[in-house]
């Protein structure tokens, strides 16, 4: 009879291709229960983004240009403001002329488990398939095919080891990253071009607003207390090895609203290192946030299926990478002490 104890539930039924229980005497007074799921991973959309093409990078001229920098304005500036703003415009003119912003039209979903050998049996069969059309001769079809087939069954065979090997993880959340990542899961929804703008902005920027008496009453309470003994709060500064350790290991790749992204900052961190290491310690000494790091890129994500109010959406603030990590700065002095 059918298992009423080991259940499976889908929220899709159509996606279900076979399902049933099977005997398992030889360890278990229970069948085990199976479920075969249709999954096919919708075609991606063609989107042009903005991003910085490396394919002309040379790193060797990268690296003499950098070396040739005379940082020396950066250390003479007054304030963090003007610290952090040099700092970014010498960064990002340098990256202009090494690895410019271009339009980048993305055609199909990350390939991961494409190997060199597979791209280079792949450029094979598109040489094969040329030569072939130039002339449609036996042997050229011949060879071809060949080639295709054995280029379609790698292709199989790998996508197969990985996927396997993704899904296999002992964390969830990972697996669940990794399906998103292949277009597997719940769409992201977009934001409707009817959306008030500018009404969403407000509601996000609007902030919650505490009852005067109750504010005035909690300050007093806390002047109340007694003073204990214990020395003044001052931040501690932070290393040239603590922030390289630091900046390493925040993985985050997505870009704030300054245009610096964590791979910029590491392909040059033999050099800014001093410079980020100044920068960093002058914001935790003179007690000053720079004004650019205010600023994010709001994403407005749908709480529901059909938003209709401001209400509806959360907000996802994207951060220049530096200010992350200056935060991280923050919580280990406050776990120092």
């Amino acid at each position: 009879m059918p298992s009423q104890l080991d259940l499976m539930m889908v929220s899709s039924q159509n996606l279900v291709e076979s399902h049933g229980q099977l005997p398992a005497e030889a360890f278990s007074y229970h069948d085990l229960v199976y479920l075969s799921f249709k999954i096919r991973p919708p075609k991606a959309k063609p989107t042009i983004v903005m991003r910085r093409s490396f394919r002309n990078f040379d790193n060797d001229k990268f690296m003499e240009d950098l070396s040739d920098i005379d940082w020396e304005t950066v250390f003479a500036a007054n304030s963090i403001d003007d610290k952090l703003n040099i700092f970014n415009s010498i960064l990002i003119g340098l990256y202009d002329i090494h690895a410019p912003l271009r339009p980048i039209k993305i055609k199909h979903l990350p390939a991961p488990w494409l190997t060199n050998d597979i791209k280079a049996l792949m450029s094979k069969r598109n040489a094969a398939k040329g030569k072939y059309k130039l002339n449609p001769s036996a042997a050229n079809l011949i060879k071809y095919k060949k080639l295709r087939n054995q280029c379609s069954r790698l292709c199989r065979d790998a996508q197969r080891k990985y996927i396997h090997s993704s899904v296999d993880q002992k964390n969830t959340g990972k697996t669940w990253q990794f399906l998103a990542s292949l277009g597997v899961g719940r769409q992201r929804q977009h934001v409707s071009h009817a959306t008030d703008l500018d009404g969403l902005n407000k509601h996000f920027a609007t902030t919650f607003s505490f009852d005067s008496l109750i504010k005035q009453s909690t300050l007093n309470h806390l002047r109340s207390l007694p003073v204990h003994g214990a020395p003044e709060f001052q931040f501690r500064t932070a290393t040239a090895a603590e922030i390289k350790s630091h900046i390493f290991a925040i993985k985050s790749d997505a870009i704030g609203c300054d245009g610096i992204s964590r791979k910029m900052l590491i392909a040059a961190l033999d050099y800014i290192l001093p410079i980020l290491c100044h920068i960093l310690n002058f914001s935790l000494t003179s007690a000053s946030f720079p004004r650019a790091w205010y600023k994010a890129y709001i994403i407005p994500i749908p709480k529901v299926l059909n938003p209709l109010t401001p209400s509806n959406y959360r907000p996802i603030s994207i951060l220049p990478f530096l200010s992350k990590f200056l935060n991280v700065l923050f919580i280990k002095n406050l776990a120092f002490t």
